[in-house]
């Protein structure tokens, strides 16, 4: 008699742990749906973070990675703005120009860096 209740009991609760498991996984794709419609299951294996991209290289949630601007761009790219400041040409501070809207970017998240980054920390802690 105490067996059968003993053995009702475990698979209940057993049956409860997996209900409780299917629920939270569902509960996360569908919190998680939005994130991967924007960014593509790309998003596990990329490990660029918040890295403007040009929208002509994003295709379908893809992005190819570019080569990053060298140090002699930076510095031409700042002296053309103090030359700008010093002839006394207004800038719009609401990035309304024309030439932005050509060079239209999009922001990439890319969580590989944390993923390993947590997953080295686990086995770290686990020796």
């Amino acid at each position: 008699m105490l067996e059968k209740l003993f053995q009702k009991l475990s698979l209940s609760s057993a049956s409860i742990v997996f209900v409780l498991l299917v629920g939270i996984f569902v509960t996360l794709f569908f919190a998680a749906k939005p994130a991967i419609d924007e960014f593509g299951l790309k998003f596990l294996t990329d490990p660029r973070w918040n890295t403007e991209v040009p929208l002509e290289t994003v295709q379908n949630g893809v992005s190819t990675p570019q080569e990053q601007p060298s140090k002699e761009a930076f510095i031409e790219a700042d002296d053309e703005m103090e030359d700008d400041a010093l002839l006394g040409e207004d800038e719009d501070l609401l990035g309304d120009d024309e030439e932005e809207e050509a060079g239209a970017t999009k922001t990439v998240y890319g969580g590989l860096v944390p993923i390993v980054g947590t997953i080295l920390s686990t086995i770290i802690a686990m020796l």
